[in-house]
């Protein structure tokens, strides 16, 4: 399967991680030593890069990788998801890239809710595959 994340997506895939590459290319400017929090990049996404819609990325790596909206906790069992699992990054949406794919339509709470509805189906798609198992 190739990877789904390329040019066409909606989002941008922000993501940090030891051991593996995850999400998109990220701009060099970026890095995860300039934060020390999680709540520090959103503040960056929001502030710097004008982000409107904002959604954490959680993976689960247990023989396998696994991505999601949103904490594992309380999902899996035996306690896995409080060793294997935690927040990698985010996955986001600037007014610049909500305007260019949706072209003459007022930003409002509307269109917003459809934007995090593609977003997550974005996550859904890489997740999907990542469980292929032809991550890089």
């Amino acid at each position: 399967m190739e990877n789904p994340r390329n040019d066409d997506n909606l989002g941008k895939m922000l993501c940090f991680h030891r051991r593996y590459v995850l999400g998109d290319r990220r701009e060099p400017a970026i890095r995860e030593s300039s934060f020390r929090s999680w709540d520090e990049v959103e503040t960056h996404l929001r502030s710097e890069l004008k982000a409107l819609v904002i959604l954490p990325l959680y993976l689960y790596d247990h023989s396998g990788l696994r991505m999601k909206v949103g904490s594992f906790q309380g999902l899996l069992p035996g306690g896995h998801a409080e060793f294997d699992s935690g927040q990698v990054g985010f996955i986001y949406a600037t007014k610049a890239d909500i305007k260019k794919n949706y072209p003459g339509k007022q930003i409002r709470a509307r269109l917003l809710a459809e934007v995090e509805a593609t977003l997550r189906r974005e996550v859904a798609e890489y997740d999907h595959y990542l469980t292929s198992g032809e991550e890089d």
